[in-house]
């Protein structure tokens, strides 16, 4: 049986990857250019990378933010929290872990993102922790790892990932730095083996830069639900334009196009819903 999962007009892992657009304004306003300048991008779901976002210690502010966000972007259109710490490649700002997890769980409180991502290496307690709310609120979890210097081992990415399987969570994802074709390689065995021995976890793979680009392109391929590009802003090295990246999928075959520069974003989805020009 397919596993799948729905979030509001977006069903992953079926009808092959999906993308998701990065916003990464520094307040509100910003965000909401990032927002208008992608009106008529393809992309089906936007990923908040709120590490960017001048207060993202106050929780009162991102959680307007949020409101906001929805708000301009309609109903169909799922969004992803995250804080992507400094280990992993975030912006460069003092966060300590307990702060992390605090955001991460006002954000669950809230019902105002429709998934959230969670670092692996923020450790077993607080993995435990917000995983444990967000299954209650009924969050999904995108559990993650990141390593912008290098890639593992086949292994060792299998052991990464099979560590990922301890969390009751629906979704793995797992990004690296190639040094070489062999490092595109071993990411692309590694994950296909674990979408073969354990097809109860959904997962996204990416090798990052210009020698990873084959991931992206092919994601449906290696059975990766999501792919990353560019709408306004790239938040990691090899994103290429969200354009180019759709009609790169509709050529392989990997994905159903639901958006042309002839269907725009605003004509897709059961209710013909999609981004809303800002009010301010």
């Amino acid at each position: 049986m397919e596993n799948t999962l729905s979030i509001r007009a977006v069903t992953v892992g079926a009808g092959g990857p999906k993308i998701c657009a990065p916003l990464l304004g520094q307040d509100i306003s910003a965000l909401f250019g990032e927002i208008k300048d992608m009106q008529s991008v393809p992309f089906d779901l936007l990923e908040w990378l709120a590490d960017f976002f001048a207060h993202v210690s106050d929780h009162k502010v991102v959680l307007e933010a949020l409101t906001a966000l929805r708000a301009a972007v309609g109903e169909d259109i799922p969004l992803l929290f995250t804080f992507r710490t400094v280990a992993e490649g975030g912006c460069d700002r003092p966060f300590p872990l307990d702060q992390y997890e605090s955001l991460l769980m006002a954000v669950i409180d809230s019902g105002r993102a429709d998934l959230i991502d969670v670092e692996l290496n923020t450790g077993d307690t607080i993995v435990r922790s917000v995983t444990a709310t967000a299954g209650e609120r009924g969050v999904p979890v995108v559990l993650s790892h990141h390593n912008f210097r290098e890639t593992p081992e086949r292994e060792t990415i299998i052991a990464i990932l099979m560590r990922m399987l301890q969390y009751d969570v629906p979704i793995s994802k797992i990004a690296v730095m190639p040094q070489c074709r062999q490092d595109v390689l071993a990411l692309m065995s590694a994950v296909i083996h674990m979408n073969e021995h354990h097809p109860e976890r959904l997962n996204i793979a990416i090798a990052m830069g210009e020698l990873g680009l084959v991931t992206r392109l092919n994601a449906g391929f290696l059975g990766s639900i999501l792919t990353f590009g560019t709408g306004k802003s790239s938040s990691a090295p090899g994103q290429i334009g969200v354009a180019d990246l759709r009609r790169a999928l509709d050529i392989v075959g990997d994905s159903p196009s639901q958006a042309t520069p002839d269907s725009p974003l605003k004509t897709r989805g059961p209710k013909g819903k999609g981004i809303k020009p800002p009010s301010n």
